[in-house]
C-alpha cells in the first residue's frame, strides 16, 4: 500500500500547514473504487455542513462523515477520479475527538450536492472500445434509461457531468466521447444522448480510513490528545 498521500494540485488546493487529515491510501492490486460507491445513493436531508461529523455504528466503531464542496469538485466523478489516482485526504475539524476511530474499520462517508440524480435521461450503450476509468458501470444493474420513477444511479453522474462546463470542470468534445479536465487529472466519458435532470444531496461513497497525516513539523500536543492511540497511524508530511 502507498500509505502516504502524494502532493499534487487538487481541486481543493494545497493542504494546510499544521492541518490534520484523514486519509485513504492506495494499494497495488486493491479493490476497484466502484466497489465502494453507494448505489443507489442515499438522500441526505439534514442540510449542508462544514467540517466532520462522527457517526457511531451498532458494532461500536465510529465513521466520519464529510461534505464534498461543489465549489472545489463540481461533480461526483471529479472527486472520485482524483482520489482514485492520488488517494483521498480530508482536512479534519480542529476540535474533533478521533480516539474512537479505528483505522481499516472506520469509514469516511462522503456527501455531494449532485450525487442524487432526479429527472430523466438516456445514456449511450456501453462501448467496450471506450472503457471508462475506472470501469464503473461493469457491476451496475441500472439501465441506460431513467425516468422520474426509477431509482437514481450514482454511476450515471459520470456521463451526466459531460453536459456542463464550469470552473474546475472543463468539458471538451473528443470524437464519440467527452473529455473532462479537472485541476488534478483528465478523464473521458460517453456523452449522454439526452438528459433533463436536477440533483439532490446524497451519500455516494464509503471508504475505509487507512491512516492520518499532519502537514508540517509534526503533531501538536492537542492533536496527539485528539488522536489517542491513532498517533501510531499518523504520518508527518512536509509539503
Amino acid at each position: 500500500m502507498n500509505l502516504t498521500i502524494p502532493p499534487t494540485a487538487r481541486g481543493c488546493g494545497k493542504r494546510r500547514q499544521g492541518g490534520l487529515y484523514a486519509c485513504v491510501g492506495l494499494a497495488a492490486g486493491g479493490r476497484p473504487i466502484s466497489e465502494f460507491m453507494i448505489d443507489p445513493p442515499i438522500l441526505w436531508t439534514q442540510g449542508a455542513f462544514r467540517g466532520t461529523r462522527i457517526e457511531p455504528r451498532e458494532d461500536g466503531v465510529v465513521d466520519l462523515v464529510q461534505w464534498v464542496g461543489e465549489a472545489f469538485y463540481p461533480f461526483v466523478p471529479d472527486f472520485v477520479e482524483e482520489g482514485s489516482r492520488f488517494g483521498f485526504s480530508r482536512l479534519l475539524s480542529p476540535s474533533i475527538d478521533l480516539t474512537r476511530v479505528v483505522p481499516y474499520q472506520s469509514r469516511i462517508l462522503f456527501i455531494h450536492s449532485r450525487a442524487y440524480v432526479n429527472g430523466s435521461y438516456t445514456l449511450q450503450e456501453r462501448n467496450s472500445a471506450y472503457p471508462p476509468h475506472p470501469d464503473l458501470r461493469a457491476l451496475c444493474a441500472h439501465g441506460i434509461h431513467k425516468v422520474n420513477s426509477h431509482s437514481p444511479c450514482v454511476f450515471a453522474t459520470w456521463e451526466l457531468s459531460a453536459l456542463t462546463t464550469m470552473l474546475r470542470h472543463r468539458v471538451e468534445a473528443d470524437g464519440d466521447l467527452t473529455r473532462i479536465t479537472i485541476p488534478s487529472a483528465q478523464y473521458s466519458v460517453q456523452t449522454p444522448i439526452s438528459a433533463k435532470v436536477d440533483y439532490r444531496p446524497a451519500l455516494f461513497l464509503a471508504l475505509p480510513l487507512t491512516h492520518f497525516e499532519v502537514i508540517g513539523k509534526g503533531l501538536t500536543e492537542q492533536q496527539e490528545q485528539r488522536l489517542g492511540d491513532n498517533v501510531s497511524f499518523t504520518a508527518t508530511m512536509k509539503e
